[in-house]
């Protein structure tokens, strides 16, 4: 509840700026806290501050013994028991919370109890609006546990695998039927149609940190175990290298060739990215391709086609002032 709170506190330019900033820090705090602290076992400030005193040990002492004793922490028994328990909780109750929405069930009471007016019992009805950032943050997160114990863990495999399907099935009837046809990350066509890459640049880039942390996860433990040759070692390193080069190489990349930050619309339109025709064919595909009616109601679907009879009356006043 605190991060949303803080997030919507601050001002921002625009609804894809504010709903990156809240995706990224939700991203960060359900990783330090359902994989990177119950991995370490840290679970208090005094645990945080020992292990940090164990480490600054391990590396002034000499010997082996200190950095076994230290990787002794990372690959305890415990941590794959509380990661299958973890994902089977959160995969057979999260589903049901969101399916039975839970969260618009209480704001529904706590508003119905506190209106007086019948514009304020009308209001307390409305179903709001999906929650695409906590949607991505808790799901990618979700994938980042997966993939670490992937290797040595394998239990965990098929509990994500059914959470996955049965997050798809929830979410997709929850968009279509439930939601509310106002949601501002598919409505609003400026800026959020050219800004809406910088937050699948920002979901892409938190992909490649679940795959790199996964990668660095399962190098230490096999290099712990001892079992490995140093082939394999270097083939596991080599891997993680050339990982996290083509996310260097895929981020400089993406923004380089389409950063809408460092433009607006009437760049695109001046053709700096693309020129009336390209843009206006690529506008129409995004409402073709997104906006199915296997993921949209026929209601919410006239107000959207409304937007490409807007985007041509925008593009042909620019003609004139030109």
């Amino acid at each position: 509840m605190i991060i949303p709170l803080l997030t919507r506190f601050e001002k921002y330019k625009s609804y894809s700026e504010e709903s990156s900033v809240y995706l990224l820090r939700l991203f960060i705090y359900v990783v330090l806290s359902t994989l990177i602290l119950p991995v370490l076992l840290l679970t208090s400030l005094d645990g945080v501050i020992r292990y940090f005193e164990q480490f600054s040990h391990s590396v002034s002492g000499s010997g082996d013994s200190n950095w076994q004793a230290l990787f002794d922490y990372l690959f305890l028994p415990q941590s794959g028991a509380f990661f299958i328990n973890y994902t089977i909780q959160y995969s057979l109750l999260g589903c049901f919370v969101d399916m039975i929405r839970l969260k618009d069930l209480i704001i529904y009471f706590y508003l119905r109890f506190k209106s007086v007016t019948e514009e304020e019992k009308e209001n307390a009805t409305k179903i709001s609006e999906f929650d695409l950032p906590l949607e991505y943050g808790y799901m990618i997160a979700f994938f980042g546990i997966i993939l670490t114990f992937s290797v040595f863990v394998p239990l965990i495999l098929p509990i994500g695998f059914f959470y996955f399907i049965v997050k798809h099935l929830i979410d997709r009837y929850n968009i279509s039927r439930l939601c509310s046809k106002n949601d501002k990350a598919r409505y609003k066509l400026s800026p959020d149609i050219t800004s809406y890459r910088e937050r699948n640049k920002l979901i892409v880039q938190m992909t490649f940190f679940c795959i790199i942390f996964a990668q660095f996860y399962v190098m230490l433990f096999f290099a712990k175990s001892g079992d490995v040759t140093f082939i394999h070692l270097f083939l596991m390193c080599l891997l993680l290298i050339l990982s996290i080069v083509y996310a260097l190489y895929w981020n400089i990349h993406y923004k380089t060739k389409f950063n809408p930050l460092d433009s607006n619309n009437n760049q695109l339109i001046h053709s700096t990215f693309y020129s009336q025709d390209e843009e206006l064919s690529i506008f129409n595909n995004q409402l073709q391709d997104k906006f199915s009616y296997a993921y949209f109601p026929p209601f919410a679907l006239e107000s959207i086609h409304g937007l490409k009879e807007q985007r041509e009356q925008e593009i042909n006043e620019m003609k004139l002032t030109i």
